[in-house]
């Protein structure tokens, strides 16, 4: 299982580093991840459904959790979230829980040590923000990520915040998990929005710190905006190659599920 990062606002590159975001900068888009790509890959999220966990539960991992209400007409996002536990480093899915999640969790719910609490939000605005995320090849053990946000004249005014995130796509089967997961496992933010205008787009480039993981493929940039009051508005996937050009509950533990041989249930490192 991958060693879990926590990756707060960096302070300025030196050097080498900034050369590095320079030059990869230029890669971004260069997607490493190939393959068919479907609704949600090359579309736009009409919700963003967080899916949290504690971990100390191990069977919340192999629990299928339940189906969110509402229209499927538009792509949902998935984010899944590990919250740290009661058994600190030695919980089961410690590895993968990102202090972040604490907070995101308790504005969802009351989240139970034995279930996942799943939070489903309509991303009301998101026509009048267009967020864009691209990230490029890993280099000494950062991977450098990219967040644009622009705005037209429809958006009522408001402090806005912006996050960029490492997400690892498992596909469903693999790592004991039977069902398809986007674990979160590193972000940055909240990164402002205060000069955020028509005609002005918000940047922003960091240099991710990259989880060991043996399927450095799976994980993929993420980005999405939220207003004043914490509630998503907008989202976006990094676009996968086959899109082509950009266009303008909760769940008991399920028994029985294993994970991959010679480990226990869980993300793999």
């Amino acid at each position: 299982m991958p060693t879990n990062h926590r990756d707060p606002t960096p302070p300025p590159c030196p050097a080498p580093m900034r050369r590095c975001l320079a030059t990869v900068a230029l890669l971004l888009g260069a997607a490493p991840l190939a393959g068919a790509a479907d609704a949600l890959d090359c579309g736009v999220p009409g919700s963003l459904n967080e899916r949290f966990m504690s971990a100390d539960c191990a069977g919340c991992w192999q629990a299928t959790p339940p189906a969110v209400p509402g229209d499927r007409r538009e792509p949902v996002l998935d984010l899944d979230w590990v919250v740290p536990g009661r058994q600190g480093a030695s919980a089961p899915l410690a590895i993968a829980a990102l202090p972040e999640a604490t907070a995101r969790a308790t504005r969802a719910g009351p989240l139970s040590p034995d279930e996942t609490l799943v939070h489903l939000q309509p991303l009301r605005v998101q026509r009048s923000l267009r967020v864009t995320v691209e990230d490029g090849p890993g280099w000494n053990g950062y991977l450098a990520a990219q967040l644009r946000i622009e705005v037209d004249a429809r958006l009522a005014p408001g402090r806005l915040a912006a996050y960029l995130a490492l997400a690892e796509e498992i596909p469903a089967g693999e790592d004991g998990s039977p069902v398809a997961r986007r674990l979160v496992r590193s972000v940055v933010g909240p990164l402002p929005l205060d000069g955020l205008a028509p005609g002005h787009p918000a940047e922003f480039l960091r240099a991710m710190r990259l989880p060991e993981t043996p399927r450095p493929e799976r994980l993929r940039a993420v980005g999405w905006v939220e207003s004043e009051a914490g509630r998503p508005i907008a989202a976006a996937l990094r676009r996968l190659p086959a899109c082509g050009a950009a266009r303008p509950g909760r769940a008991r533990p399920a028994g029985g599920r294993k994970g991959p041989p010679g480990g226990p249930p869980g993300p793999t490192a």
